[in-house]
């Protein structure tokens, strides 16, 4: 097998896990399986590759540019991240964006519907890759005591942690409804408020940040994975769920939606805290639904297999003409 060399860039995110890491790590894993000696930094650090990964086409700018000009034909993949695609930008944010766009060969998109979300002149240049996850930690039991939801990101405004607060205090007193959030504290005016208005309800916890593993843990002994954000590219967490045999609760984003599909049954507005407690409240009370969402994701981790993602790797390669 031929070598090659791959730098993947990835904005530093404070805290110690991010959805940004996680995928960075994962690719590193199997772009080295592939035959690439992988190198991840920050910044591009002036050193010759083959192909450069970016995570972030406004944070990573500066390496894509740089790269670019060092070696003009050398291939360019960059990764759309939430960011990226759906929140609003300033004028400068939008022309650093818009030139990361003009200089990548190739767009890499986690889910189906943030094709659309690219401007219309570059979405030819998008490959959908879905995040994959081992399907472990299936069977890993569950407390009996009370109906546990994990809600896994971390403390910013786009990931809404406080709505889960706000649909616990709707819920009736029957409920054995317990929420456990676990997540860094990126924002700390945020997190503050956070872990305020947790010492006043008894429903809900915060942990803030834990290792992934740890993480990992949590989500599997849960009966429900939350997601309250207002906007995501394709969360890793929710491939994470499916795969560990945890039903999903989500905001109606496309973020989610390109993955669970639209017909998904357990979807909710964002910041709707009203129907995010009454759709708790079915999923606690009703077995026939809650089964219905067992086996949706059951069916849904069938396409996060490890496998799928490393063969769309592999052809991405091949059609860079790496190794040529």
């Amino acid at each position: 097998m031929k070598t090659f060399s791959i730098a993947i860039v990835r904005p530093e995110t404070p805290g110690p896990e991010d959805g940004n890491r996680t995928t960075a790590n994962r690719w590193g894993k199997i772009l080295s399986s592939l035959g690439a000696r992988v190198r991840q930094m920050q910044e591009w650090d002036g050193d010759g590759a083959d192909l450069l990964i970016a995570l972030h086409a406004v944070k990573s700018h500066a390496s894509v540019r740089r790269f670019h000009d060092a070696h003009p034909g050398a291939p360019i993949v960059l990764c759309g991240t939430g960011t990226d695609l759906y929140l609003p930008r300033d004028d400068e944010d939008e022309a650093l964006a818009h030139e990361s766009l003009e200089l990548a060969t190739r767009i890499v998109v986690l889910q189906p519907l943030a094709v659309e979300a690219l401007p219309p002149g570059h979405r030819h240049k998008a490959r959908v890759i879905l995040q994959s996850f081992p399907r472990s930690r299936r069977g890993t039991p569950k407390p009996s005591d009370v109906f546990l939801v994990v809600l896994l990101a971390n403390v910013r405004p786009v990931k809404d942690p406080l709505l889960a607060v706000d649909a616990c205090e709707l819920l009736p007193a029957t409920s054995r409804i317990h929420v456990i959030h676990a997540g860094s504290p990126i924002d700390g005016e945020l997190a503050a408020l956070l872990q305020e208005r947790a010492r006043s309800n008894p429903r809900f916890e915060t942990r803030g940040g834990l290792p992934h593993g740890e993480a990992l843990d949590l989500l599997a002994s849960s009966h429900l994975l939350l997601s309250t954000s207002r906007q995501e590219g394709g969360a890793n967490v929710l491939s994470e769920a499916l795969a560990s045999g945890v039903p999903v609760v989500a905001t109606s984003i496309p973020g989610s939606l390109g993955i669970l599909g639209g017909g998904y049954p357990a979807l909710f507005p964002p910041g709707d805290a009203p129907a995010l407690a009454n759709l708790l409240v079915r999923c606690e009370e009703d077995s026939d639904f809650y089964g219905e969402l067992l086996l949706r994701c059951d069916r849904l981790s069938e396409q996060l297999d490890p496998q799928r993602e490393l063969d769309s790797w592999a052809s991405l390669l091949e059609e860079l003409g790496i190794p040529g």
